[in-house]
């Protein structure tokens, strides 16, 4: 008798597991972290909507991104890793809208 195992979504960036989407999300093991992520895949990491995304490629905020083609966009893990650090704030006071 065979078993299936359930796959959990985890978007924590401090664990080993994959995303819904085969993301790594252990931001200690860069070298296992795809180089480019989809729209739908940066969202789910994130824990937010695609158009959350889209929004923010419209005001300029949020991570860089590629333009591949006039539909298709991706996001550089790198950027991508290095906007989140720049997120960091210790306080309300620090937050930026």
């Amino acid at each position: 008798m065979t078993t299936s195992t359930k796959r959990t979504k985890d978007r924590s960036v401090g664990t080993s597991s994959k995303a819904s989407a085969g993301v790594l999300v252990d931001a200690n093991q860069s070298g296992n972290l795809p180089a480019f992520l989809s729209e739908s895949e940066l969202a789910n990491w994130l824990n937010i909507a695609s158009g959350t995304l889209r929004n923010w490629r419209v005001s300029g905020y949020g991570p860089s991104y590629c333009k591949i083609s006039k539909s298709v966009v991706r996001y550089p893990m790198k950027a991508v890793l290095e906007w989140l650090e720049g997120c960091h704030v210790r306080n309300t006071s620090e937050a930026c809208a």
